[in-house]
């Protein structure tokens, strides 16, 4: 399969923690390229997602993962749900 690569901004409106993105909102977005062909997603954060800075968010076979220059913010896969 191919990368997909997509570039997205976490909007201030869309703020958790202080100059954070709200967690749901941000686990959605990594979810998104998952939920596409119909599956259940994991998604675990690993940094505070920055507001109002462009990100990188790559996926390829059910799994994804969102970066901000070479930092991994957080990462989702493909689950099933049960």
């Amino acid at each position: 399969m191919t990368k997909h690569t997509e570039h997205v901004e976490i909007a201030t409106r869309f703020c958790g923690p202080p100059r954070s993105g709200n967690g749901g909102y941000v686990a959605g977005r990594i979810a998104a390229p998952l939920s596409a062909t119909g599956a259940a997603a994991t998604v675990r954060l690993k940094a505070p997602p920055p507001l109002e800075t462009a990100l990188r968010l790559e996926s390829l076979d059910g799994h994804s993962q969102l970066f901000h220059g070479d930092t991994l913010i957080g990462e989702g896969r493909s689950a099933e749900l049960s």
